[in-house]
């Protein structure tokens, strides 16, 4: 299992800010295959709602959820996010990514 971290700071509105050195992936299409390292970032609103869904971002983050590790036709990764994190403003986001999330058993 990787050792990436995730932290959280506070700037106008929260954000998930996940990286991990390279490693190796074990529940991904294809287990015990190297990937290169990473780096995620997603904007929420600084709000209740915004903080709840950080916190629930971070719990997928190391648990691996957040990302899936595959290859492209040339051979290279190709590092696809399965929890979208670019959907805010929209108003529906973090409902979305409550959802997402909850099927993927984290809440």
């Amino acid at each position: 299992m990787g050792s990436g971290q995730s932290s959280d700071k506070l700037h106008c509105n929260r954000y998930l800010n996940g990286h991990g050195p390279p490693s190796l992936q074990e529940k991904h299409p294809h287990p015990g295959q190297p990937y290169s390292g990473l780096r995620l970032c997603a904007y929420l609103p600084d709000s209740r709602e915004g903080r709840r869904v950080l916190k629930l971002l971070d719990k997928a983050f190391n648990h691996q959820l957040l990302f899936t590790v595959s290859t492209n036709n040339d051979g290279g990764d190709v590092i696809t996010a399965s929890i979208p994190l670019d959907g805010y403003p929209d108003s529906d986001y973090l409902k979305t990514v409550r959802k997402l999330l909850k099927d993927k058993g984290i809440e």
